[in-house]
């Protein structure tokens, strides 16, 4: 059941409110956030969230196999279990004062399923297998010491009689506000130094209707702000009713349950994902609805993460065997390709439903977990001494010729000796791609460990290493770089040099003299193609094949039709890629044809012609006193030009070999093409 009632309300009616969820993390937030405005609010958290999470995008990830590494994991997060009871409970199963083996049972079920090597992973429906996510470098252990660094008989747990305490008051049974203002605070160990658990036995009709709850991350490190009152609540309460698992790491039931099935908070809810739900809170996680009046596609009461579709509530607990294809928001899924029929995530551990249909994470709550282990006080704190290989780089993917700046983030934590060796791979970790302007570099010291811009020249996914160890200690992160194709950018700007006339009736005379622009570093060659006009784009064939690089071509004719358009076009090929130019449209004359001079050229006096020794052209006929001219010869070169100013003007071609001449004579009123005999 969703609730709208004011932080205010809930204060008042917390008992009531919890009785009626499955878990009160968001409810017991709300009432944080509402006696410490310091805290800010859920918006400000999930901003420095965003912020922070941008920031990882582009962080190696470490690798999930041990051989790379020796003494452990980073990120291990030791536990200790605060088993509340009273006097009257009796050691043992079905009991508030569980047994040790069913307390330690839950720590083995934190780590199946934040780390994915839980024995149900194979239940997780097909359209959701590509996107779940996994932690494997993520360990929960049992503390060994206590915090004055004494010996804990049992390592990870410590066992309180509430009912006799000093500070218990004789209570047999807790409240959620004992919780908070007298359990925890009496007894929670340093959080920065131990994740706190308390499974305890509920009062009222919390004992059978609160499964538990969580105290969410902090984000602020500002000066001022107070610290000391989140730092004596946090951690996760549970019922001792959904505490540890009734099955074995292979997913088979106890031969002797450690909870009964008469003493379960619910049906099927006996395999530890209660606190992994919980968990899931304390490390930054949302219910996968949004913990508001949530709506399709709302993005103002969703979990942040896109990678679980879009629902408008929670799913109860029997909504495993019921709701399997049930979807309720037909909204578009951006990560599902689009589609609007992607059932509701009910796998998911921040789901309701129960432990039998709780099996996933999703990749993007697996990046939120991260991101507030490296970041948030008292999570990243946790991680003790330890040695990490991280680094990251300004982008993962991009075009062949790619320059990658990788930047190493490496450390350590606590006491942990300082890194000596920096050693990176850029190539694949398999089957060689090359094309990488350097396969490997190592640093040993901590100045020159940052590698030089790396060029990734082919196409394909690298898998980028760093190794680093300080001799006792290794740690290697990888990243993968993926290089598409770089987009072939074929020539542009055709034109034909020689060409007369004006538009659209250009034509040129013996020869088509072509240029284009060559837009491209690695085109393999460029093909030029020709076709008549008035036929099919399909019948165009190529008439020559030039080497990369060429920006001209001259077709001599030898196959021109006299009187006849053509088209042109450049064909730039890149391997299997080609792109084609713009088309140029010429029509084709030879050099003895005598019907190209149009009404306009005729009005153009030209004498004498045929010429020995020299001609005159006269511009009066037209009425301008200005032109430009150019003489072309047979192989349509220009073998002199002149400007008229005046209206008029004498050529001299003593000296010139006798044959046939094309003028060509530019003006303001148009073009005028003449043919000149030279005897």
């Amino acid at each position: 059941m969703k609730k709208n009632l004011s932080a205010l309300l809930l204060l008042f009616m917390s008992c009531m409110a919890w009785a009626q969820e499955k878990c009160a993390s968001h409810i017991h937030e709300q009432q944080m956030r509402a006696k410490n405005p310091e805290l800010g609010t859920i918006q400000d958290f999930e901003k420095w969230m965003s912020q922070k999470m941008l920031k990882q995008e582009f962080l190696s990830k470490r690798l999930p196999n041990t051989n790379g590494r020796t003494g452990g994991g980073p990120f291990r997060i030791p536990v200790i279990i605060h088993i509340i009871h009273a006097t009257s409970d009796a050691l043992g199963n079905n009991s508030p004062n569980m047994s040790d083996a069913q307390a330690l049972s839950q720590i083995r079920v934190l780590n199946e399923d934040f780390q994915r090597t839980n024995a149900d992973a194979s239940q997780t429906r097909a359209v959701f297998t590509a996107l779940a996510g996994a932690f494997p470098d993520l360990e929960f252990y049992a503390a060994t010491t206590d915090p004055s660094n004494n010996p804990l008989a049992t390592p990870g747990i410590e066992r309180i009689n509430g009912q006799t305490a000093t500070w218990g008051g004789g209570r047999t049974a807790w409240s959620t506000a004992d919780c908070d203002n007298i359990l925890k605070p009496n007894t929670i160990w340093d959080a920065t130094k131990y994740c706190n658990i308390w499974a305890v036995r509920f009062s009222g009709t919390n004992d059978t209707g609160l499964f538990g709850y969580a105290q969410f991350p902090e984000a602020s490190t500002l000066p001022g702000v107070p610290g000391g009152g989140g730092a004596t609540t946090d951690g996760v309460v549970i019922n001792w009713r959904a505490f540890g698992t009734n099955y074995d790491a292979s997913g088979t039931p106890l031969a002797t349950p450690f909870v009964s099935t008469a003493n379960l908070i619910c049906n099927n809810c006996d395999k530890g994902r209660t606190l992994t739900h919980e968990i899931g809170h304390w490390l930054g996680l949302r219910h996968i609805w949004g913990d508001g009046e949530a709506g399709c596609s709302n993005t103002n009461f969703n979990d942040y993460c896109s990678d679980t579709p879009f629902t408008t509530g929670a799913n109860n607990p029997a909504a495993c065997s019921s709701s399997l294809t049930s979807d309720k928001c037909s909204s578009a899924e951006p990560m599902y390709g689009g589609q609007t029929n992607v059932p509701d995530q009910i796998e998911n551990y921040m789901d309701y439903t129960s432990d039998q249909c709780m099996n996933m994470f999703s990749k993007q709550q697996m990046d939120r977990v991260r991101t507030v282990l490296l970041n948030s006080p008292r999570r990243k704190e946790l991680l003790g001494s330890t040695l990490f290989s991280l680094f990251g780089a300004n982008v993962t993917s991009g075009e062949q010729g790619v320059q990658v700046t990788f930047t190493n983030k490496s450390g350590v934590t606590g006491t942990e000796p300082a890194i000596t060796s920096w050693s990176w791979n850029f190539d694949s970790a398999t089957t060689p791609l090359g094309g990488v302007s350097q396969a490997t570099y190592t640093a040993t010291s901590a100045g020159t460990a940052n590698p030089p811009a790396i060029t990734f020249n082919n196409i394909g996914t690298y898998k980028v290493r760093l190794s680093v160890t300080n001799g006792a200690k290794t740690d290697v992160s990888e990243m993968l770089v993926v290089i598409r194709e770089k987009p072939f950018t074929g020539p542009s700007g055709l034109i034909v040099v020689n060409q007369q006339g004006t538009s659209p009736n250009f034509f040129v005379i013996g020869q088509v003299d072509l240029r284009w622009n060559d837009n491209s570093t690695d085109e393999t060659n460029f093909v030029v193609t020709r076709r008549k006009s008035t036929d099919a784009l399909t019948s165009a064939v190529d008439i020559a094949t030039l080497p990369a690089n060429t920006t001209t071509y001259t077709d001599a004719g030898s196959n021109l039709e006299n009187g006849v358009k053509y088209i042109y076009q450049i064909r730039g090929t890149r391997g299997s890629t080609n792109a084609t130019s713009n088309g140029r449209t010429i029509e084709y004359r030879t050099t003895e044809t005598t019907a190209f001079e149009d009404e306009f050229s005729r009005e153009v006096q030209l004498y004498p012609n045929p010429a020995q020794k020299g001609f005159t052209i006269d511009l009066k006929n037209i009425q301008t006193q200005k032109a430009q001219t150019q003489l072309y010869n047979s192989l349509g070169q220009v073998v002199t030009e002149k400007i008229i100013e005046n209206g008029k003007i004498e050529y001299n071609i003593e000296g010139m070999s006798k044959g046939i001449y094309i003028l060509k004579i530019q003006t303001d009123k148009g073009t005028a093409i003449k043919r000149l005999v030279i005897n």
